[in-house]
């Protein structure tokens, strides 16, 4: 379900051969990440790639992620969004809410 990768106190996560990212995967992911998290000045890329579709769970998923890093003193990036998943975070209005790796301000704002 998901491929992590660790570079130092660096964890790049990403799917494998995921579209979505619903109630099904959400609370598995969940408890792997956040254990993640626990360790001061980690740093989490959450790559996104493939992904087409996050539902209300998924996105609660990111945000426990994220209060968890702001938490610990850790970096919470996303990484690899696509235009169907941006849409998504504006739906949501969360599309200033996180970080994508590579760029210092949050998720951009739709043109």
């Amino acid at each position: 379900m998901l491929k992590i990768e660790r570079d130092n106190s660096n964890f790049y996560v990403s799917f494998r051969q995921l579209r979505r990212f619903n109630t099904v995967i959400s609370r598995t992911i969940e408890k792997q990440l956040l254990q993640l998290l626990e360790t001061p000045a980690t740093t989490l890329v959450f790559d996104l790639g493939g992904i087409q579709f996050i539902d209300s769970t998924g996105f609660d998923c990111l945000l426990k992620l994220e209060k968890k890093a702001r938490e610990n003193q850790c970096a919470f990036l996303l990484d690899n969004i696509s235009p169907e998943v941006n849409e998504l975070f504006h739906l949501m209005n969360l599309h200033g809410h996180f970080r994508l790796k590579g760029i210092d301000s949050p998720v951009k704002e739709k043109a």
